[in-house]
C-alpha cells in the first residue's frame, strides 16, 4: 500500500528485544505505507531470538541501515555493547515499552505518531487516492455493498462517490488511513492460508464458529464501523494463519 510519492530510498531497521511484536509490527505496517523505502527488524536479544525462531540483528544489518529505531535505552545500551558508539548517530529511541502485542491499535496509533518519515521525504506528500483505491478495491472483492464500504472505511456518501468519480480530490484523515492498513493486513494473513481466490476473498463473508466470531462473519462485525474491530479481527484472522 504506497501512501507517499517522490522519496529518496532509504535503509530503516527496527530493534526490539525479540522481534515478534514492536519491530515486528513496525517493520509491516511502514512497509505497508510506504514501499519507496527499505525495511528491515531484528530483535537484540540472542535468548529472546532464538526462543521464538525470529530474526537477530547483526553488525551487517546496522551498516545497512540509514536509520535505526528502537524501542528502549537498553536496546541502545545492547548495541553499544557490542559495537560502541559507531552506530550512535543513525539510532532513535522510540520509548515505547513491551506492553503491546502485535499490530495492536495502540502500538500502531503509538509508532505513527512517533516514526517521522517525512524527515526523509523530499516530498512527503501522502497519496490518498493510492490507498481509497486500495481499500475500495479490496472491499469491493470481499462482497461489500455500498452501506458496508462506508462504515469500514469511515466515509461519507458524498465523500466516496466524488473520490470514485475524481481520485485527484481523495483526502483520508489517519483513522481512515490506519483502517486501511487493517484491511490490507487482514488480506496478507489470509493469503498465508488460502491460494484459492473464492477461498481468499469469500473468508470473510463466511460464517465462523470460533470463540471470537462466535458463528458471525469477519464482514459484518468491521461492517460495524466501530474502530476497535479491527484490531480484534485482524489478531483473530492472524492467529488462524501463523497457527
Amino acid at each position: 500500500m504506497t501512501f507517499h510519492e517522490g522519496q529518496s530510498l532509504v535503509n530503516i531497521l527496527f530493534l526490539c528485544t525479540a522481534n515478534i511484536q514492536r519491530s515486528k509490527t513496525a517493520e509491516e505496517l511502514f512497509r505497508a505505507a510506504n514501499k519507496n523505502h527499505q525495511y528491515k527488524s531484528a530483535g537484540l536479544s540472542e535468548k529472546y531470538v532464538k526462543k521464538a525462531n525470529s530474526i537477530l540483528c547483526t553488525e551487517e544489518m546496522l551498516q545497512w541501515a540509514d536509520q535505526i529505531y528502537v524501542f528502549e535505552q537498553q536496546h541502545i545500551e545492547r548495541i553499544q555493547s557490542y559495537t560502541g558508539d559507531v552506530y550512535l548517530p543513525k539510532i532513535i529511541n522510540l520509548n515505547i515499552p513491551d506492553n503491546y502485542q502485535y499490530f495492536q491499535r495502540e502500538l500502531v496509533l503509538l509508532l505513527l505518531e512517533r516514526v517521522k518519515l517525512s524527515n526523509y521525504e523530499q516530498t512527503p506528500s501522502i497519496n490518498h487516492s493510492i490507498a481509497f483505491d486500495l481499500g475500495a478495491n479490496l472491499l469491493e472483492k470481499w462482497g461489500c455493498t455500498t452501506a458496508q464500504k462506508l462504515a469500514i472505511l469511515g466515509i461519507a456518501k458524498a465523500d466516496f462517490t466524488r473520490y470514485q468519480k475524481d481520485s485527484s480530490v481523495v483526502y483520508l484523515n489517519t483513522e481512515q488511513l490506519h483502517r486501511i492498513s487493517y484491511l490490507t493486513h487482514i488480506h496478507q494473513s489470509l493469503k498465508e492460508v488460502f491460494s484459492n481466490p473464492k477461498n481468499l476473498y469469500g473468508f470473510m463473508s463466511m460464517k465462523n464458529n470460533n470463540s471470537y466470531f462466535n458463528g458471525r462473519t469477519p464482514l459484518s462485525i468491521i461492517a460495524t464501523g466501530n474502530f476497535d474491530d479491527f484490531y480484534d479481527v485482524f489478531k483473530c484472522i492472524d492467529s488462524i494463519a501463523f497457527r
